[in-house]
């Protein structure tokens, strides 16, 4: 598979307003592509329109060359991860079956030695044994960065597209 994630001529409107323009981009995979703006300046709404969740007023978004449309939801899920600004669970696990999570494209149980091997790598170890919802924000974060790797673990690397909306930590 080629591995290039494109977007030509993305705009978004909302009531009116262009919230973005006319915005073109092609990523090789491994590529690490940083949005800075003030609040307010579509970077969030940006990146929801390149991974999919928003559907643009003109303009479209491919990965391989295939638009993300077109992609079955469970095969675009084993090449892309998207982790949100906020992410409300509405169960309170335990971190390492959140990170598990992670593992669902792939697998219907979580391999533990993946989930270790992203723990570690994020820093997560400490956190494992407690509960998601009595984590700060931060250490919420890190487990959220860790579930995306875990979606993305082939190989014993992430492999694929991470969208990181928002601080990692």
């Amino acid at each position: 598979m080629a591995e290039r994630y494109a977007a030509e001529n993305l705009t978004f409107s909302l009531s009116g307003s262009t919230l973005v323009e006319n915005v073109s981009l092609s990523l090789s995979q491994g590529e690490l592509v940083t949005l800075i703006g003030p609040n307010g300046a579509g970077k969030s709404t940006l990146l929801r329109l390149l991974t999919g969740y928003l559907k643009p007023t003109s303009g479209g978004c491919s990965l391989a060359g295939k638009a993300l449309g077109q992609w079955d939801p469970q095969t675009l899920s084993r090449y892309r991860a998207v982790m949100r600004q906020q992410t409300q669970l509405g169960f309170d696990w335990h971190v390492e079956a959140v990170v598990g999570m992670g593992r669902a494209p792939w697998t219907r149980y979580p391999e533990p030695e993946i989930v270790r091997e992203v723990m570690l790598l994020t820093g997560c170890m400490p956190l494992a044994g407690r509960r998601y919802h009595a984590l700060s924000g931060g250490e919420q974060q890190r487990v959220a960065l860790a579930r995306a790797l875990a979606q993305l673990w082939r190989g014993g690397t992430p492999r694929g597209w991470l969208d990181v909306d928002g601080p990692t930590w």
